[in-house]
C-alpha cells in the first residue's frame, strides 16, 4: 500500500507518522478509517471508505491500494470526504473526485 504525499487527516490525528506505520504492518488500530483512491479513473466509486482492517485482505494487498485519508472514526472519515468533494468543487467546479485524484496522483508520481 501507499500512501499520497498530499494525505487528508482528521484533526484528532497526533501522530500521522505512527498511524501509517502501524496501517501498513496491520497493528490492531482500533477506530482508524482510511479512505482509498479509485483504481479506474473512469469507472466505480470516487473513492472508497472503510476500516484500515480490511487492509489485510488478500485483495487489497494485491492491488496495492493508494490511501489518500485517514480518520479517527467513521464520522470523521465521512467528514474528510466531505473536504474532498468541497477541494474538488473548489479546483475544477465539477464534483468529479475520480479524475481529479487520478490526476493529483500522477503529478506525484504514484500512478
Amino acid at each position: 500500500m501507499r500512501f499520497s504525499k498530499h494525505l487528508y487527516l482528521s484533526p484528532n490525528i497526533r501522530h500521522p507518522s505512527v498511524l501509517k506505520r502501524r496501517i501498513k504492518r496491520g497493528a490492531g488500530n482500533l477506530s482508524a478509517y482510511v479512505l482509498i483512491a479509485p483504481r479506474d479513473p473512469d469507472s466505480g466509486p470516487q473513492f472508497e471508505v472503510m476500516h484500515c482492517a480490511f487492509l489485510q485482505q488478500r485483495y487489497y494487498k494485491e492491488t496495492d491500494p493508494v490511501i489518500i485519508g485517514i480518520a479517527e472514526g467513521r464520522w470523521e472519515a465521512l467528514l474528510l470526504c466531505r473536504q474532498i468533494i468541497q477541494d474538488v468543487w473548489d479546483s475544477t467546479g465539477t464534483a468529479n473526485a475520480r479524475a481529479w485524484l487520478s490526476d493529483r496522483l500522477k503529478d506525484e508520481g504514484i500512478l
